[in-house]
């Protein structure tokens, strides 16, 4: 009972660092910008279809999906958003030499780590789908049905990029570098490229449930090549690589000697 309340505790203590820092300042500014440039975006699209003989909610659903959900919050924020609070949760840490006082804790380093994936969780998780309601919001109706059938594709890879970052905070004495050179060179790069390599990319399969979803709605991927997979498979593949990463992370974190600590 008594390492469940210091659980608990160090929990509690890792969301009130991270979400009292400055990085949630720097957040809201890029959650604020992309819904500002979503809302100038939509009422100009809109006075444009308008003269046109294409479905106006058709057109700006097209360009919703594939412009301000695929190509810039899924592809480029959300990496961004998790990674600024998953790899301080331990790399900050790190960083700033106080791990040490966590780890003579009584407690079981994987249990520690697990402990402050929990704390970071509701932070990454109010991020990621309060700044993509907010961003569907300034959409108008396009940006309604996004919100309606996008969002669990934004849950499952918010969840698989905090499994991901948090591992590079435990196991990378520079995380937030790593995470930033994987989140343009892998995410927002490779994972628009023909072929199979793009499934490297997190962002892929959350694309892949997107796309799936944007299908009844007669919005197709602006790349022809794109190779979607189902929109089930790639839901299980989030959830797996979630659990897997996480486990990982735990088992790194239990067996390793920061000697930089000392």
């Amino acid at each position: 009972m008594r390492e469940l309340a210091g659980l608990v505790s160090l929990s509690l203590l890792t969301f009130r660092r991270q979400i009292l820092a400055r990085k949630s300042f720097v957040a809201a500014v890029l959650i604020a910008m992309l819904t500002m440039a979503t809302g100038i975006w939509t009422q100009r699209r809109h006075h444009f279809h308008e003269q046109d003989e294409l479905d106006p909610l058709i057109a700006q659903l097209d360009f919703m999906t594939n412009t301000v959900v695929v190509r810039l919050f899924v592809s480029f924020l959300l990496p961004i958003l998790v990674l600024t609070y998953a790899t301080a949760a331990i790399g900050e840490e790190r960083e700033e030499r106080t791990l040490v006082y966590t780890l003579i804790r009584p407690l079981a380093r994987w249990r520690i780590y697990l402990a402050k994936a929990a704390g970071i969780m509701p932070i990454v998780l109010l991020a990621s789908l309060g700044g993509f309601s907010l961003v569907c919001l300034a959409g108008a109706e396009a940006g309604h049905i996004a919100w309606r059938d996008y969002w669990p594709a934004i849950l499952y890879g918010c969840l698989t990029y905090t499994a991901l970052f948090l591992l590079f905070g435990a196991a990378l004495p520079r995380p937030v570098i790593m995470a930033v050179v994987y989140s343009f060179l892998i995410e927002a790069l490779l994972g628009s490229m023909p072929g199979t390599i793009k499934r490297l990319a997190v962002s892929y399969y959350a694309n892949c449930m997107i796309y799936e979803a944007a299908a009844k709605h007669g919005v197709q991927p602006e790349q022809s090549q794109f190779g979607n997979i189902s929109g089930h498979s790639a839901m299980i593949v989030l959830a797996s690589l979630t659990i897997v990463l996480l486990l990982l992370g735990a088992a790194w974190f239990q067996r390793r000697e920061y000697r930089d600590l000392a």
